[in-house]
């Protein structure tokens, strides 16, 4: 190597200094720290040692979970913690307060003590846990005890903690909650100052709530059917008619209703009853039908068609007619039917219905003690499921049904139909019923091709269908999506094939049809529980009428014998009225109206008309009544909600008014109605729907697309620009 060469790298040797100076270094004050650490620890790095030993080999578990006696001072430190000290509840560390406290105490019930997590409440269980493990080990006391600082002993410390709560302290918590019960939570947590006064309203409104169970109890007889003691002192004759649809049940029990002296039908559509009024009108009986928002023909006496609601228990009938029975399942409206079976005052009453509701009927009959008798009723028409594939539109045949599960994919589906010049009625459950009948009529007559229905085709309505096509197999029952039910295939599928028109009918589908195809193979589940009906004279308990359906639906509940009902928009709008007034049966009244709670305007209508009663006041109705045209075609296919908004509007009015008002305002408003509903039948017969466009570029998209803009602007969406 050159001497330049030596010279440079020594230069940079003495900049830089030896290679492992730094190694040198740490080391140097590593054991500088050593060596203080053994003069700073009492007993020397040794007696240090063999303590944190003991400590990491110890079994802190056995030490404290064997320990009877610890264990019976920490429930006791347990126990004062709830009584002095704020208390947390769960995860997040949520503060137990006067507004939390029902919220509390209801996980309390659910979760059991286990929720009360709170750092503080396991630090205060510590204390005595870690007092016990100092004590096990003389070394370690010692060790302790000649400590002049607590930094001398927090290593110490520090490791004594994790080793519990690793190892110890969830499961002592939980055999601490598990050998205290809830009750006694709430006796402790009620001495502790800052929740005495939520533990007394607690206390306060559990007492009322008892009381007020112990009055239902009381009102309400051990054999339900006593409830309608009118009816217990007949002797009723049922006759069942059990069959599939296009059976001719409700045939035979309608001619049963014209013979008799007096008679009633009770079934589960405006639209029913009106047919069944239209009838009996035309072979010569006259009849009376009454709804919650009309009343037709008020001066009959003796012949009434009406919906299920409208049942009157006093009154007497030779005959009584209760259609669709199997509807005594539907968890909204079911209890109605129960109603009906166990209280109409009816010398013979006919059911009709599905085969599902056989067994849960005769049950109610025979606890009712009256006599039945059943009809069996089969398809006079066969019913075959396709096995050739069906493709939209291409495939469409005239009389055939094409079913789909919303509103918006009716008039979607319809109106890529009548863009080929295929004309179609459509049926919606939304559809006023008057509008429904004219598109009944339309296609009965051959006006139309197709009708395109939701599953509001499945109740009841007789159509001239051939050919039934499922063009999806799920639908939103208002909770969830779910695959149609077996029930739900047979009662649409049934509708193909009219007696009397027809001598087969078809079934297809264009997605899923194995689903289809099970469904008329399979057995149907029967029917085992019903919910009850509210009982009427429990609004004479004392109490807020919100408390008394929630405590009437909890009885219910625990009942095997019967199902619960889903009472909650009553409690909502129960809570909701109590704001304004403490008249149970005025509540009782309103919150029975039928109409859509959670449309703004009609809400908005429905809480005026309460607050006039509440007031003494007169309503206003005219300034509620829509301002519709009365120019003809004056109305788009984009104005049908439009139009539909104002006919609920009307049918509001025209219930209030059917209770609360005056006949003259009543052929007032229901003329508006009518108006409404000939407008709309405009709109649908120009057969001028316009089909689903994208939102964005207005282009036109599939009825059943699942998206509100087409491809082509979604994956414009998603391009990334750089």
């Amino acid at each position: 190597m050159s001497d330049e060469m030596n010279e440079g790298m020594s230069a940079i040797n003495k900049q830089l200094g030896p290679v492992n100076k730094g190694a040198s270094a740490k080391k140097r004050h590593h054991h500088r720290k050593r060596k203080g650490t053994e003069r700073f620890m009492p007993g020397g790095q040794r007696a240090y040692g063999m303590v944190l030993s003991y400590v990491e080999h110890m079994n802190p578990y056995d030490l404290i979970m064997q320990d009877t006696e610890l264990l019976s001072e920490l429930r006791g430190d347990l126990c004062s913690f709830l009584e002095n000290q704020r208390v947390t509840y769960f995860h997040a560390e949520e503060d137990v307060s006067e507004k939390t406290y029902d919220k509390f105490l209801s996980m309390l019930s659910e979760r059991g003590l286990q929720i009360m997590l709170s750092r503080a409440m396991r630090g205060a269980l510590y204390q005595r846990i870690e007092k016990k493990i100092i004590n096990s080990s003389e070394d370690v006391k010692a060790f302790l005890d000649s400590c002049e600082s607590p930094k001398q002993g927090k290593r110490v410390r520090t490791l004594i903690k994790s080793r519990v709560f690793n190892m110890v302290m969830d499961p002592l918590v939980r055999q601490l909650c598990s050998d205290m019960s809830i009750e006694e939570v709430r006796l402790h947590i009620g001495r502790n100052p800052r929740y005495m006064e939520a533990e007394k309203a607690r206390q306060e409104r559990d007492a009322r709530e008892e009381a007020l169970t112990a009055n239902i109890l009381r009102e309400i007889p051990d054999h339900y059917p006593d409830l309608y003691p009118a009816a217990r002192r007949m002797k009723r004759h049922f006759i069942i008619h059990i069959g599939p649809t296009n059976s001719g049940k409700t045939y035979d029990a309608i001619q049963a209703l014209e013979r008799a002296e007096e008679g009633i039908y009770l079934g589960p559509l405006r639209l029913l009853a009106h047919e069944v009024y239209e009838r009996l009108t035309a072979d010569g009986v006259p009849c009376r039908m009454k709804t919650g928002e009309e009343d037709l023909c008020p001066e009959v006496k003796k012949h009434q068609a009406s919906t299920i609601e409208m049942m009157d228990a006093a009154r007497h009938y030779n005959v009584a007619v209760i259609d669709e029975i199997q509807m005594i399942a539907d968890r909204q409206r079911g209890r109605m039917w129960t109603a009906a079976i166990l209280g109409v005052c009816a010398d013979e009453v006919h059911l009709c219905g599905a085969r599902e509701a056989l067994d849960i009927v005769t049950d109610l009959i025979e606890d009712c003690g009256d006599s039945y008798e059943l009809v069996q009723h089969e398809r006079a028409t066969k019913l075959i499921v396709e096995s050739d594939r069906f493709v939209f539109p291409d495939n469409v045949q005239d009389k055939d049904a094409l079913i789909v599960f919303s509103k918006r994919n009716v008039l979607a589906c319809a109106a890529e139909l009548q863009s080929r010049g295929i004309s179609c009625s459509i049926i919606y459950g939304a559809l006023p019923y008057d509008v429904r009948k004219e598109e009944v009529r339309k296609f009965a007559e051959g006006e139309n091709k197709v009708v395109v229905a939701t599953d509001a085709i499945g109740m009841g309505m007789n159509l001239p269908i051939r050919r039934v096509v499922f063009l999806e197999s799920e639908k939103f029952d208002g909770v969830v999506k779910r695959v149609l039910s077996t029930q739900e295939i047979l009662q649409i599928g049934g509708r193909a094939g009219r007696r009397g028109l027809f001598d087969t009918g078809y079934v297809n589908a264009e997605f899923r049809k194995g689903l289809i195809k099970k469904a008329f193979v399979s057995e149907v589940e029967p029917i085992e529980r019903v919910a009850l009906p509210f009982p009427e004279s429990l609004l004479g308990l004392e109490g807020k009428l919100s408390d008394i359906f929630a405590k009437w639906g909890a009885i219910q509940e625990e009942n095997d014998e019967f199902d619960k009902a889903d009472l909650s928009v009553e409690i909502k709008l129960c809570k909701f009225l109590e704001q304004k007034t403490d008249d149970k049966e005025l509540i009782y009244k309103f919150i029975t109206v039928p109409f859509d709670e959670d449309n703004v305007i009609l809400f908005g209508i429905w809480e005026e008309m309460v607050d006039c009663e509440i007031e003494g006041e007169v309503f206003d109705y005219r300034r509620a009544m829509p301002e519709v045209s009365m120019k003809e075609n004056s109305y788009g296919p984009g104005d049908l909600s439009l139009l539909e908004d104002y006919y609920q509007i009307c049918d509001l009015i025209c219930y209030y008014l059917t209770r609360f008002g005056e006949p003259e305002d009543y052929d007032e408003v229901s003329e508006l109605r009518s108006v409404v509903a000939v407008r709309i039948m405009e709109v649908l017969s120009r057969q001028e729907l316009q089909g689903r466009k994208c939102r964005r570029c207005g282009k036109p998209i599939k009825w059943n697309y699942p998206y509100n803009i087409c491809e082509n602007c979604y994956a414009s969406s998603r391009t990334i620009w750089y």
